[in-house]
Protein backbone atom coordinates (compact mmCIF):
# COMPACT_ATOMS: atom_id res chain seq x y z
CA UNK A 1 0.00 0.00 0.00
CA UNK A 2 1.43 3.69 -0.94
CA UNK A 3 2.32 5.30 2.44
CA UNK A 4 0.96 8.77 1.13
CA UNK A 5 -2.48 6.53 1.95
CA UNK A 6 -2.22 5.48 5.62
CA UNK A 7 -0.62 9.10 6.19
CA UNK A 8 -4.07 10.59 5.14
CA UNK A 9 -6.37 8.26 6.83
CA UNK A 10 -4.18 8.61 10.44
CA UNK A 11 -5.09 12.01 9.83
CA UNK A 12 -8.60 11.95 9.15
CA UNK A 13 -9.12 10.09 12.14
CA UNK A 14 -6.81 12.35 14.63
CA UNK A 15 -8.88 15.78 13.32
CA UNK A 16 -12.50 13.87 13.71
CA UNK A 17 -11.21 12.45 17.23
CA UNK A 18 -10.35 16.24 17.88
CA UNK A 19 -13.62 17.93 16.55
CA UNK A 20 -15.60 15.42 18.92
CA UNK A 21 -14.15 15.54 22.07
CA UNK A 22 -14.16 19.56 21.27
CA UNK A 23 -17.57 19.30 20.89
CA UNK A 24 -18.31 17.43 24.15
CA UNK A 25 -16.17 19.67 26.06
CA UNK A 26 -17.78 23.16 24.92
CA UNK A 27 -21.36 21.38 25.49
CA UNK A 28 -20.72 20.27 29.17
CA UNK A 29 -19.66 23.91 29.49
CA UNK A 30 -22.43 25.65 27.42
CA UNK A 31 -25.88 23.06 28.65
CA UNK A 32 -26.74 22.73 32.48
CA UNK A 33 -26.37 19.59 33.85
CA UNK A 34 -30.05 17.87 34.38
CA UNK A 35 -30.64 16.87 37.73
CA UNK A 36 -30.13 13.12 37.81
CA UNK A 37 -33.15 12.80 40.02
CA UNK A 38 -35.70 15.58 40.61
CA UNK A 39 -37.88 16.13 43.52
CA UNK A 40 -40.94 17.79 43.83
CA UNK A 41 -42.35 19.33 47.34
CA UNK A 42 -45.87 18.34 48.63
CA UNK A 43 -46.66 22.11 49.26
CA UNK A 44 -49.27 20.65 52.25
CA UNK A 45 -47.00 19.24 54.58
CA UNK A 46 -45.23 22.47 54.95
CA UNK A 47 -45.27 23.74 58.60
CA UNK A 48 -45.54 20.39 59.77
CA UNK A 49 -43.63 17.62 60.67
CA UNK A 50 -43.55 16.29 56.93
CA UNK A 51 -42.52 19.39 55.98
CA UNK A 52 -39.56 18.50 53.90
CA UNK A 53 -41.56 15.96 52.39
CA UNK A 54 -40.54 15.39 48.79
CA UNK A 55 -41.36 13.28 45.63
CA UNK A 56 -40.09 12.22 42.11
CA UNK A 57 -43.45 13.45 40.46
CA UNK A 58 -45.02 16.05 39.88
CA UNK A 59 -48.22 14.67 39.22
CA UNK A 60 -47.68 12.68 42.73
CA UNK A 61 -46.59 15.69 44.76
CA UNK A 62 -50.66 17.55 43.13
CA UNK A 63 -52.33 14.02 43.96
CA UNK A 64 -51.13 14.28 47.44
CA UNK A 65 -51.87 17.91 47.90
CA UNK A 66 -55.01 17.50 46.60
CA UNK A 67 -56.06 14.55 48.55
CA UNK A 68 -54.38 15.50 51.85
CA UNK A 69 -56.18 18.64 51.36
CA UNK A 70 -59.75 16.90 51.06
CA UNK A 71 -59.05 14.97 53.73
CA UNK A 72 -58.71 17.87 56.24
CA UNK A 73 -61.27 19.44 54.64
CA UNK A 74 -63.80 16.56 55.49
CA UNK A 75 -61.99 16.17 59.15
CA UNK A 76 -63.10 19.77 59.66
CA UNK A 77 -66.77 19.42 58.43
CA UNK A 78 -66.77 16.27 60.60
CA UNK A 79 -65.48 17.78 63.99
CA UNK A 80 -67.78 20.80 63.13
CA UNK A 81 -71.12 18.53 62.40
CA UNK A 82 -70.29 16.70 65.80
CA UNK A 83 -69.38 19.99 68.14
CA UNK A 84 -72.54 21.23 66.90
CA UNK A 85 -74.73 17.81 67.20
CA UNK A 86 -73.21 17.54 70.87
CA UNK A 87 -74.07 21.46 71.63
CA UNK A 88 -77.56 21.28 70.85
CA UNK A 89 -78.64 17.85 71.80
CA UNK A 90 -76.57 18.66 75.04
CA UNK A 91 -78.71 21.57 75.16
CA UNK A 92 -82.08 19.98 74.02
CA UNK A 93 -81.27 17.68 77.26
CA UNK A 94 -80.35 19.89 79.76
CA UNK A 95 -84.03 21.90 79.26
CA UNK A 96 -85.70 18.60 80.08
CA UNK A 97 -84.22 18.02 83.07
CA UNK A 98 -87.29 17.55 84.94
CA UNK A 99 -88.68 15.34 82.94
CA UNK A 100 -85.56 12.81 82.72
CA UNK A 101 -86.42 9.34 84.02
CA UNK A 102 -86.63 8.86 87.78
CA UNK A 103 -87.10 6.30 89.91
CA UNK A 104 -89.57 6.10 93.16
CA UNK A 105 -88.77 5.66 96.16
CA UNK A 106 -89.25 1.93 96.09
CA UNK A 107 -87.72 1.11 93.12
CA UNK A 108 -84.14 0.82 91.25
CA UNK A 109 -83.60 2.10 87.94
CA UNK A 110 -81.35 0.24 85.30
CA UNK A 111 -80.20 1.71 82.39
CA UNK A 112 -79.31 -0.41 78.99
CA UNK A 113 -78.56 0.25 75.65
CA UNK A 114 -77.03 -2.18 72.42
CA UNK A 115 -75.33 -1.68 69.81
CA UNK A 116 -73.09 2.08 70.11
CA UNK A 117 -70.58 0.78 67.91
CA UNK A 118 -67.99 3.23 69.09
CA UNK A 119 -69.72 6.60 68.18
CA UNK A 120 -68.26 9.44 69.61
CA UNK A 121 -71.14 11.54 70.45
CA UNK A 122 -73.59 9.33 71.70
CA UNK A 123 -70.97 7.96 74.07
CA UNK A 124 -70.05 11.48 75.31
CA UNK A 125 -74.07 12.43 75.68
CA UNK A 126 -75.22 8.73 77.14
CA UNK A 127 -72.12 9.84 79.93
CA UNK A 128 -74.10 12.77 80.65
CA UNK A 129 -77.31 11.05 80.58
CA UNK A 130 -75.99 9.17 83.19
CA UNK A 131 -74.60 11.97 85.46
CA UNK A 132 -77.50 13.51 85.60
CA UNK A 133 -80.10 10.45 86.45
CA UNK A 134 -78.09 8.18 87.97
CA UNK A 135 -78.89 4.94 87.53
CA UNK A 136 -77.60 1.83 89.62
CA UNK A 137 -76.40 0.18 87.27
CA UNK A 138 -75.01 0.25 82.85
CA UNK A 139 -75.89 -2.86 81.09
CA UNK A 140 -74.78 -2.77 77.28
CA UNK A 141 -76.38 -5.72 74.94
CA UNK A 142 -72.82 -6.03 73.24
CA UNK A 143 -71.69 -4.20 69.42
CA UNK A 144 -70.07 -1.54 71.51
CA UNK A 145 -67.01 -1.34 68.94
CA UNK A 146 -67.20 -1.64 64.87
CA UNK A 147 -64.80 -4.26 63.97
CA UNK A 148 -63.19 -5.51 67.58
CA UNK A 149 -59.77 -4.75 66.70
CA UNK A 150 -56.95 -3.72 69.09
CA UNK A 151 -56.97 0.05 67.41
CA UNK A 152 -60.39 0.66 69.11
CA UNK A 153 -58.67 0.92 72.31
CA UNK A 154 -59.41 4.09 72.45
CA UNK A 155 -63.33 3.77 72.01
CA UNK A 156 -63.47 0.80 74.89
CA UNK A 157 -62.19 3.58 76.85
CA UNK A 158 -64.16 6.31 76.36
CA UNK A 159 -67.64 3.97 76.66
CA UNK A 160 -66.07 2.33 80.05
CA UNK A 161 -66.32 5.96 81.43
CA UNK A 162 -69.76 6.36 80.79
CA UNK A 163 -71.16 4.91 84.08
CA UNK A 164 -69.49 7.69 86.52
CA UNK A 165 -68.39 5.00 88.77
CA UNK A 166 -71.86 2.52 88.87
CA UNK A 167 -70.98 -0.94 87.82
CA UNK A 168 -71.08 -1.40 83.81
CA UNK A 169 -71.92 -4.79 82.28
CA UNK A 170 -71.68 -6.53 79.24
CA UNK A 171 -72.74 -9.02 76.56
CA UNK A 172 -70.59 -8.65 73.82
CA UNK A 173 -72.05 -8.84 70.28
CA UNK A 174 -70.98 -10.11 67.11
CA UNK A 175 -69.16 -6.82 66.18
CA UNK A 176 -66.92 -7.09 69.07
CA UNK A 177 -63.68 -10.00 69.87
CA UNK A 178 -61.53 -11.46 72.26
CA UNK A 179 -59.38 -8.45 71.73
CA UNK A 180 -62.17 -6.43 72.82
CA UNK A 181 -63.36 -8.09 75.70
CA UNK A 182 -59.59 -7.77 77.14
CA UNK A 183 -59.86 -4.19 76.39
CA UNK A 184 -63.03 -3.75 78.47
CA UNK A 185 -61.80 -5.99 81.35
CA UNK A 186 -58.42 -3.60 81.59
CA UNK A 187 -60.96 -0.82 81.17
CA UNK A 188 -63.06 -2.05 84.34
CA UNK A 189 -66.24 -3.05 82.68
CA UNK A 190 -67.30 -6.67 83.46
CA UNK A 191 -67.87 -8.76 80.50
CA UNK A 192 -70.20 -11.75 81.29
CA UNK A 193 -69.41 -15.28 80.78
CA UNK A 194 -71.95 -17.56 81.41
CA UNK A 195 -72.07 -17.13 85.11
CA UNK A 196 -74.66 -15.31 87.63
CA UNK A 197 -72.60 -11.63 88.46
CA UNK A 198 -74.00 -9.74 91.13
CA UNK A 199 -74.14 -5.56 90.75
CA UNK A 200 -75.79 -2.98 92.60
CA UNK A 201 -77.89 -5.84 94.28
CA UNK A 202 -78.90 -7.07 90.67
CA UNK A 203 -77.81 -10.68 89.82
CA UNK A 204 -77.14 -10.46 86.03
CA UNK A 205 -76.43 -13.54 83.57
CA UNK A 206 -75.03 -13.17 79.90
CA UNK A 207 -72.39 -14.60 77.78
CA UNK A 208 -70.66 -13.01 74.57
CA UNK A 209 -71.98 -13.81 70.78
CA UNK A 210 -70.90 -17.50 69.73
CA UNK A 211 -70.86 -15.14 66.10
CA UNK A 212 -68.31 -12.86 65.20
CA UNK A 213 -67.86 -10.43 62.06
CA UNK A 214 -64.81 -10.70 60.09
CA UNK A 215 -62.96 -7.37 60.28
CA UNK A 216 -64.51 -4.54 57.94
CA UNK A 217 -66.66 -6.98 56.45
CA UNK A 218 -70.21 -8.60 56.83
CA UNK A 219 -69.12 -12.21 56.41
CA UNK A 220 -69.01 -13.73 60.18
CA UNK A 221 -67.43 -16.53 61.76
CA UNK A 222 -67.80 -18.97 65.19
CA UNK A 223 -66.29 -18.65 67.49
CA UNK A 224 -67.45 -21.41 69.29
CA UNK A 225 -68.94 -24.74 68.30
CA UNK A 226 -72.48 -23.19 69.79
CA UNK A 227 -75.82 -21.80 67.91
CA UNK A 228 -77.48 -18.67 69.20
CA UNK A 229 -80.06 -21.26 70.01
CA UNK A 230 -77.74 -23.59 71.91
CA UNK A 231 -76.60 -20.40 73.61
CA UNK A 232 -79.99 -19.32 74.81
CA UNK A 233 -80.74 -22.55 76.64
CA UNK A 234 -77.91 -22.71 78.20
CA UNK A 235 -78.30 -19.14 79.78
CA UNK A 236 -82.02 -20.35 80.61
CA UNK A 237 -80.96 -23.53 82.33
CA UNK A 238 -78.21 -21.83 84.35
CA UNK A 239 -81.16 -19.15 85.28
CA UNK A 240 -83.60 -21.82 86.30
CA UNK A 241 -80.46 -22.96 89.02
CA UNK A 242 -79.86 -19.57 90.25
CA UNK A 243 -81.81 -16.71 90.84
CA UNK A 244 -81.66 -14.16 87.87
CA UNK A 245 -83.03 -10.53 87.62
CA UNK A 246 -81.63 -9.54 84.08
CA UNK A 247 -80.64 -11.92 81.22
CA UNK A 248 -78.47 -10.09 78.60
CA UNK A 249 -77.91 -11.55 75.14
CA UNK A 250 -76.94 -9.72 72.08
CA UNK A 251 -79.01 -11.56 68.91
CA UNK A 252 -82.62 -11.91 68.57
CA UNK A 253 -82.87 -15.57 67.69
CA UNK A 254 -81.24 -15.90 71.45
CA UNK A 255 -83.65 -13.56 72.91
CA UNK A 256 -86.54 -15.72 70.92
CA UNK A 257 -85.86 -18.64 72.75
CA UNK A 258 -85.39 -17.28 76.43
CA UNK A 259 -88.70 -15.24 75.92
CA UNK A 260 -90.27 -18.15 74.58
CA UNK A 261 -89.76 -20.70 77.64
CA UNK A 262 -91.89 -21.77 79.89
CA UNK A 263 -92.21 -19.19 82.78
CA UNK A 264 -88.55 -17.31 81.46
CA UNK A 265 -86.17 -17.46 84.50
CA UNK A 266 -85.74 -13.54 84.97
CA UNK A 267 -87.65 -10.71 85.25
CA UNK A 268 -85.63 -8.43 82.23
CA UNK A 269 -84.50 -9.92 79.49
CA UNK A 270 -82.37 -7.54 76.98
CA UNK A 271 -80.69 -7.44 73.31
CA UNK A 272 -80.47 -5.74 70.52
CA UNK A 273 -78.64 -6.23 67.08
CA UNK A 274 -81.36 -4.89 64.60
CA UNK A 275 -80.55 -1.34 65.50
CA UNK A 276 -84.29 -1.03 65.86
CA UNK A 277 -86.93 -0.95 69.13
CA UNK A 278 -89.53 -3.58 69.41
CA UNK A 279 -91.07 -3.50 72.48
CA UNK A 280 -91.73 -3.58 75.38
CA UNK A 281 -92.94 -7.11 75.21
CA UNK A 282 -94.47 -8.37 78.20
CA UNK A 283 -95.02 -12.69 79.22
CA UNK A 284 -96.83 -13.63 82.10
CA UNK A 285 -96.47 -16.34 84.01
CA UNK A 286 -98.53 -19.28 85.79
CA UNK A 287 -97.85 -17.84 89.25
CA UNK A 288 -99.01 -14.41 88.33
CA UNK A 289 -95.73 -12.60 88.01
CA UNK A 290 -94.57 -11.66 84.43
CA UNK A 291 -91.12 -10.70 82.04
CA UNK A 292 -90.28 -8.22 80.15
CA UNK A 293 -88.59 -8.03 77.10
CA UNK A 294 -86.93 -5.40 75.40
CA UNK A 295 -85.32 -5.31 71.71
CA UNK A 296 -83.06 -2.06 72.19
CA UNK A 297 -82.31 0.17 69.29
CA UNK A 298 -78.82 1.40 68.64
CA UNK A 299 -77.10 3.70 71.01
CA UNK A 300 -74.80 4.51 68.32
CA UNK A 301 -77.59 6.34 65.59
CA UNK A 302 -75.86 3.74 63.31
CA UNK A 303 -77.88 3.22 60.01
CA UNK A 304 -77.25 0.59 57.51
CA UNK A 305 -74.45 1.66 55.01
CA UNK A 306 -75.35 3.23 51.50
CA UNK A 307 -72.93 4.30 48.85
CA UNK A 308 -73.95 7.52 49.44
CA UNK A 309 -74.66 7.62 53.67
CA UNK A 310 -72.99 5.91 55.97
CA UNK A 311 -72.29 5.96 59.70
CA UNK A 312 -68.84 6.56 61.78
CA UNK A 313 -67.77 6.47 64.82
CA UNK A 314 -66.88 10.21 64.37
CA UNK A 315 -70.24 11.08 62.66
CA UNK A 316 -73.63 12.32 64.78
CA UNK A 317 -76.54 9.96 64.52
CA UNK A 318 -77.98 9.23 60.84
CA UNK A 319 -81.36 7.74 62.98
CA UNK A 320 -82.35 7.50 66.26
CA UNK A 321 -79.98 6.94 69.09
CA UNK A 322 -81.78 5.23 71.74
CA UNK A 323 -80.95 4.50 75.36
CA UNK A 324 -83.56 2.68 77.97
CA UNK A 325 -84.32 3.07 81.84
CA UNK A 326 -85.94 0.03 83.62
CA UNK A 327 -87.68 0.55 86.66
CA UNK A 328 -87.49 -2.59 89.53
CA UNK A 329 -89.92 -2.90 92.20
CA UNK A 330 -87.59 -3.36 95.16
CA UNK A 331 -89.78 -5.70 97.40
CA UNK A 332 -90.39 -8.27 94.29
CA UNK A 333 -87.90 -7.63 91.65
CA UNK A 334 -90.22 -7.45 89.24
CA UNK A 335 -90.09 -4.50 85.82
CA UNK A 336 -92.72 -2.54 86.31
CA UNK A 337 -92.32 0.64 83.80
CA UNK A 338 -89.55 1.10 80.96
CA UNK A 339 -88.62 4.67 79.76
CA UNK A 340 -87.01 4.73 76.28
CA UNK A 341 -84.70 8.55 75.64
CA UNK A 342 -84.04 9.30 71.95
CA UNK A 343 -81.30 11.40 70.59
CA UNK A 344 -82.66 12.11 67.22
CA UNK A 345 -80.64 13.15 64.42
CA UNK A 346 -81.97 16.60 64.16
CA UNK A 347 -79.98 16.78 67.91
CA UNK A 348 -83.82 17.00 69.26
CA UNK A 349 -84.09 15.04 72.86
CA UNK A 350 -87.25 13.01 73.18
CA UNK A 351 -88.50 11.26 76.22
CA UNK A 352 -91.18 9.20 75.95
CA UNK A 353 -93.46 8.62 78.61
CA UNK A 354 -92.95 5.86 81.35
CA UNK A 355 -94.42 2.50 79.60
CA UNK A 356 -96.00 0.52 82.10
CA UNK A 357 -95.35 -3.35 82.24
CA UNK A 358 -97.20 -4.76 85.17
CA UNK A 359 -99.53 -3.38 88.01
CA UNK A 360 -97.98 -4.82 91.18
CA UNK A 361 -101.57 -4.96 92.70
CA UNK A 362 -103.37 -7.40 90.74
CA UNK A 363 -100.31 -9.67 91.84
CA UNK A 364 -101.50 -12.62 93.73
CA UNK A 365 -101.20 -12.46 97.42
CA UNK A 366 -98.69 -15.40 97.77
CA UNK A 367 -96.86 -14.76 94.53
CA UNK A 368 -95.21 -11.40 96.18
CA UNK A 369 -94.80 -13.15 99.43
CA UNK A 370 -92.07 -15.82 97.92
CA UNK A 371 -90.90 -12.71 95.37
CA UNK A 372 -90.14 -11.20 99.20
CA UNK A 373 -88.95 -13.59 100.26
CA UNK A 374 -91.49 -13.58 102.96
CA UNK A 375 -93.10 -16.25 104.78
CA UNK A 376 -96.67 -16.86 105.00
CA UNK A 377 -97.63 -16.75 108.69
CA UNK A 378 -99.65 -19.87 109.43
CA UNK A 379 -103.36 -19.09 110.60
CA UNK A 380 -104.64 -20.27 114.02
CA UNK A 381 -107.02 -22.84 111.98
CA UNK A 382 -103.63 -24.35 109.98
CA UNK A 383 -101.97 -24.41 113.12
CA UNK A 384 -104.16 -26.65 115.45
Amino acid sequence: MPPWIVTRVTRRRVAAVYVIVVALVIGSILVPEKPKDPRYPVAVADGGRFSSLTVDSVLLADLLDRGIKGIRLLSERQQRAVKSYLDSAAGSLAAQLDDLPKPRSDETMILGFSDLHCNQPMTELIARLVRATEPSVVLSSGDDTVNGTAAERGCVRREAAIPNGVPFLVASGNHDSDVTEAQMRSAGMTVLDGQVVEAAGLNVLGDDDPEHNVPFSVDRVKDRPESEEELAQRLVDVARDKHTDVLLVHQPVAARVIMNASNPPAPLVLWGHYHAQSGPRVIMHDDGSWTVGMQEGTAGGVREPTFTSFSTPFSPPLISADVYFYFRDNATGLITAVQPVHFRPDAKVVIDDRIATGDLAELPPETRMKLSGVSATPSAEASR
